[in-house]
């Protein structure tokens, strides 16, 4: 049978406030174990937890990002489940009134159908505490409790199951990531924990209404450290559910932990329902109204987000969409490239601004994967940089193909293009007696295919002006020597 997947995602992402949410410990990473905590964050008798402020605000800054109606009161409820790391023996979070609801996220199509967006509808987006972490020790067979994340501020974003594929699911938290992080909300760093993703998935006949709720039993999948995990993960259960239902087995409503080493998940627990929560309002914390006037002050705060900023890229610097939405996915390509922009010479911005954006989505995006470096500015490859080397190629002081070995050069050295193309000698023959020169032994040494262009095939023409480039390594300037090229053959 064929089967349609349905996936929702629930994204927690840690709030970079300088403090807890209910009280003052620091939310510092990387300090020594139990050294952040006190008694709210411990959960000792007779202390009380007072919001942060600043979590409310930060929450209610994504929640309008997201397009979300904010809720008018605020009330704090206690999940209620035993576990080492949680020592109050509750998590103090949103029930039934969560911060906002209703929100959506416009996606841009996937590779496999480019152009075609998507919208993802946001369910709810509510604040709550993390819990602490645990240090396991199977060889030594025990493990150990570290609090300094215990009430740690969260925002827990969840998606409606709107996702039909692995690939759709990373495209969403691509864009998700990309809106966070203009918000300026938080550093979305997964390595440190603050963005991290569970995934919920069942299958329905493919024949299914889509308007009618999923048939299907839901798997939720956990231990996610990564957008390409989640892709990973989502693949393997399509495939282990789907086998399962062909061949007659009932599925378990259950939680599976992803093991990225093996490639398959494996199941931990069965599902929980809200009811074994035990969700009761938080007694210690009063409910409040949101005040209007507040929620419009921090809507005028919001900034220009991915979507608007791509279309402005397409309006502004005439550049197509594709390369408007990639440019702007990341907030620092975006300051990157718009801070290149503003050191181009006036009047003529044009063309640059298309060669910026190459060198920005090819040659540069490839030297940050190569690199293992998070975001462009890991490189240290000033805007002024950029705009000299492509000053250079515009000028016709170098070639694009001796543009790329400046790069790499300028990228290992620290020093600037032009410092570069200095130290090595780069620069262009543009002399045309000297590209003349070398035309007449390359067309010597090359008589058949003079002879090939002679008698119709153009293509010869490109092969003769490959082998002057060789001839002249890489420095002639390619438009001359087919210029040059052509002039000579044709008085042959």
């Amino acid at each position: 049978m064929e089967y349609r997947p349905v996936i929702g995602l629930e994204v927690h992402l840690q709030l970079k406030t300088a403090s807890k949410i209910f009280c003052g410990c620091s939310t510092l990473f990387g300090a020594s174990p139990n050294s952040q905590v006190c008694p709210v964050c411990l959960g000792l008798p007779g202390v009380l937890p007072v919001l942060n402020r600043q979590v409310f605000l930060y929450g209610v800054r994504v929640a309008l990002g997201l397009q979300c109606k904010i809720q008018p009161t605020i009330v704090f409820h206690r999940k209620n489940y035993f576990y080492p790391d949680l020592p109050k023996g509750y998590q103090i979070s949103q029930y039934d009134l969560p911060l906002g609801t209703g929100g959506h996220v416009v996606v841009p199509g996937t590779a496999a159908a480019p152009g075609t967006d998507f919208k993802v509808r946001i369910h709810r987006v509510h604040m709550e505490e993390d819990a602490g972490k645990l240090v396991h020790r199977p060889e030594e067979g025990y493990s150990l409790v570290d609090l300094n994340r215990a009430g740690v501020p969260l925002l827990e974003i969840v998606s409606e199951p709107d996702l039909e594929s692995p690939e759709q699911a990373h495209e969403y938290l691509k864009t998700l990531k990309g809106i966070l992080e203009y918000l300026e909300v938080s550093d979305c760093d997964m390595e440190k924990g603050s963005l991290r993703c569970d995934a919920n998935i069942s299958l329905s006949p493919a024949s299914a209404d889509r308007t009618a709720p999923p048939t299907g039993t839901k798997v939720e999948i956990k231990n996610l450290n990564s957008f390409k995990a989640v892709a990973r993960s989502l693949a393997y259960e399509i495939k282990r559910q789907g086998r399962a239902l062909d061949a007659g087995e009932k599925l378990m409503q259950e939680t599976r932990l992803w093991d990225d080493v093996q490639g398959m998940t494996q199941g931990m627990r069965s599902k929980e329902f809200a009811h074994d929560y035990r969700y009761f309002p938080e007694p210690d914390l009063v409910p409040f109204a949101v005040p209007s006037e507040e929620i419009d002050r921090v809507g005028k705060g919001l900034p220009e987000l991915p979507r608007q900023r791509a279309q402005r890229f397409v309006d502004q610097y005439k550049l197509p969409t594709a390369d408007a939405v990639a440019l702007t996915s990341s907030r620092s390509t975006a300051d990157y490239y718009e801070a290149c922009i503003r050191l181009l010479p006036k009047g003529k911005e044009a063309s640059p601004c298309k060669a910026v954006a190459n060198w920005l989505l090819g040659d540069l995006a490839r030297e940050m994967n190569e690199r293992n470096v998070d975001g462009i500015e890991g490189l240290k490859f000033p805007p002024g940089h950029l705009v000299e080397l492509v000053d250079l190629i515009d000028s016709g002081k170098i070639s694009g193909k001796m543009a790329k070995e400046v790069l790499t050069e300028a990228l290992q050295s620290g020093q600037s293009p032009a410092a570069v193309v200095q130290a090595k000698g780069l620069s262009q023959v543009t002399d045309r007696e000297s590209i003349r020169a070398a035309a007449r032994k390359v067309l010597e040494e090359q008589p058949q295919a003079a002879a090939d262009y002679k008698q119709g095939k153009g293509q010869s023409l490109m092969f003769l002006v490959g082998q002057l480039m060789r001839k002249t390594k890489g420095a002639a300037n390619p438009g001359l020597a087919q210029e040059v090229l052509r002039e000579l053959l044709e008085n042959r």
